[in-house]
């Protein structure tokens, strides 16, 4: 008789399993974005923000245009985009 096949545990996307692990830990919330300062809308917002997710535990982050890494605890980390492989 065959034995059944061990299930695979899924691979952890974050660092951390929840916010609280995430804030407790001393690092602070890291936001990758492709463009810093944010942009302002349309509607024209005195301080325009990015929404986006932590990259250590995949809290939502609102990060506004005047960031202060001490205050917020959000470290906002430009990402350059991966540049396209021309076949010649």
């Amino acid at each position: 008789m065959a034995r059944r096949p061990i299930p695979v545990r899924p691979v952890r996307p974050y660092k951390y399993e929840t916010i609280e692990q995430c804030e407790e830990s001393g690092e602070l919330h890291r936001a990758e974005v492709k463009t810093w300062p944010p942009p302002r809308s349309r509607a024209g917002e005195a301080n325009p923000f990015l929404s986006t997710t932590c990259t250590r535990c995949g809290g939502n982050l609102l990060v506004y245009g005047d960031n202060d890494p001490n205050q917020s605890g959000i470290d906002v980390v430009v990402v350059e985009p991966e540049s396209k492989l021309v076949k010649k």
